[in-house]
């Protein structure tokens, strides 16, 4: 048989591959991770109290719903069918009476894997073992995955990524894919290579050839094209307005830097690397991580009451993952009132789902203007000043924000929680703090 027949025969066997399409993260996630408060030291009766603490703190009713188990619960396959065992000793009751309690309670339930032969802790790993593992998290009835890329067998993510995205679709069952591959193979760059059978799109998928995430178009040749180049060679219907070449195909949101510390430069540093704004959006996250695995670290006591301020309000507007990393069964006054700023919340969880852009930057980029769009014409800014000795004013112009310079809009001030005033052309943020912020909407009054 020739290799085109071959590859018409299981065209026609598999049938059109699907991307994500989920119909979840249409805003970024929210809810809490265990790892960065208690690493390795979880067991039942934490997750219980977790779960009742969400409710007791009032932190799900602000739209924190997630409750994620991270590593260290898995203890074994069972022998004949690689069936994953929690840790017998920490969770005797086993996975799924704590996802029935968490939906019980009107949250939802995650646990943590690895695309790889182990976890980072030396736990089970999902490498090989993805079609059990979805199916049996799925029974459990997991809700979220966080995917790790430790031990990796020296398989490009690109590859062993989408295995666990296919299974987890192909149960039925609807869990947020997130991916914690650091960023080390840029996810946002990823792009599907497709051919043109018979006026259809069809992913190359191993270990059939018929579907291959490449790294960037040019890994691309004949007669395979990449999605941008399709409708030059290919006739039928090409769906432009899926995002079927960037990561977001692949998982719901995807880490685009490696951990970062509980400290100020850290912080800024996976800022300044996150992925860019054109790949997110409803349905698919750049998440520039927290400290350490995947998390928003607020109450853990790294920074400032200001910095972590400016922290929460930076993932805000960059609609980044909210994912408490403290123990939220003791959380200091800044810390709750901090992870429960409704009026910041909203602008992360803004249904338009556009990730903010720099728009302006002053005196060598130590202050810096971020701007974003939000639904019903309105405008959020941050305005970020990374001086740690002298408060500054911040300048901007609705030119710079691409603003109608004519429309005034009415200024409020998100953390001081005060409406700021009828303003057109400009706006000043005046005496913002050492390594603080302004975090303000703009709304049009007409």
């Amino acid at each position: 048989m020739s290799a085109m027949l071959l590859l018409y025969s299981l065209v026609g066997w598999l049938g059109i591959a699907k991307g994500l399409n989920n119909g979840l993260g249409l805003t970024p996630q929210m809810g809490w991770n265990s790892w960065n408060a208690f690493h390795c030291n979880i067991d039942q009766t934490l997750i219980q109290e977790t779960i009742q603490a969400m409710i007791t703190t009032n932190l799900s009713s602000v739209g924190y719903v997630y409750v994620n188990m991270d590593d260290c619960w898995a203890y074994a396959r069972t022998p004949g069918t690689n069936v994953i065992i929690p840790e017998p000793t920490t969770f005797p009751d086993g996975i799924a009476p704590l996802a029935q309690l968490a939906h019980a309670n009107g949250l939802k339930f995650g646990l943590y894997s690895d695309a790889g032969n182990f976890t980072c802790a030396g736990r089970p790993g999902s490498l090989g073992y993805e079609t059990i593992d979805a199916n049996t998290y799925a029974g459990w009835g997991v809700d979220y995955l966080k995917y790790d890329n430790c031990y990796d067998d020296n398989i490009p993510p690109e590859t062993r990524y989408p295995v666990m995205r296919d299974a987890l679709n192909a149960t039925g069952r609807p869990i947020f894919y997130s991916m914690c591959e650091w960023g080390v193979d840029d996810p946002w760059t990823w792009c599907v290579c497709f051919l043109c059978i018979r006026n259809a799109y069809v992913r190359f998928h191993p270990p059939w050839i018929l579907y291959v995430l490449k790294r960037d178009e040019t890994q691309c040749s004949d007669p395979v094209q990449t999605f941008s180049n399709a409708n030059n060679v290919c006739s039928g219907n090409v769906p432009q307005s899926s995002h079927f070449h960037r990561a977001g195909d692949v998982g719901n949101s995807w880490r685009t830097t490696g951990d970062i510390s509980d400290n100020w430069d850290s912080m800024l540093s996976n800022w300044d690397n996150n992925g860019p704004a054109a790949d997110a959006g409803p349905g698919g996250w750049n998440d520039p991580d927290m400290v350490f695995l995947c998390c928003l670290e607020v109450g853990n006591g790294g920074m400032t009451t200001t910095e972590y301020i400016s922290h929460f309000s930076l993932w805000c507007i960059g609609k980044a993952p909210l994912i408490i990393g403290c123990d939220i069964r003791d959380m200091s006054a800044d810390t709750k009132m901090i992870l429960m700023n409704k009026e910041a919340i909203a602008i992360s969880q803004d249904p338009l789902g556009q990730q903010c852009t720099m728009v302006a930057s002053q005196n060598s980029g130590n202050q810096n203007v971020y701007g974003t769009p939000l639904s019903n014409d309105g405008y959020a800014i941050v305005f970020l000043n990374r001086w740690n000795n002298s408060a500054v004013n911040i300048p901007v112009t609705w030119t710079q924000l691409g603003l109608n310079s004519d429309t005034s809009y009415s200024i409020r001030d998100l953390w001081a929680h005060e409406d700021l005033g009828v303003y057109k052309g400009s706006f000043t943020a005046e005496q913002v703090s050492p390594h603080g912020v302004m975090m303000v909407r703009l709304t049009p009054t007409s």
